[in-house]
């Protein structure tokens, strides 16, 4: 799956995160939110509106 809403991720076992044509980090869902400095963590945060 490919997606920009980061929300519908959820479903996958494994997250391929890209920035600049590269692969920056991956893991499960969980793992990404949790990782300290996670790209996708912080863009989660930016697109739920929430600072948790």
């Amino acid at each position: 799956m490919i997606t920009h809403r980061l929300a519908n991720a959820r479903v996958a076992d494994r997250i391929v995160v890209m920035a600049d044509g590269r692969i920056v980090e991956s893991g499960s869902y969980r793992e990404l939110l949790a990782r300290p400095g996670s790209l996708f963590a912080e863009l989660h945060r930016l697109q739920d509106g929430s600072e948790d």
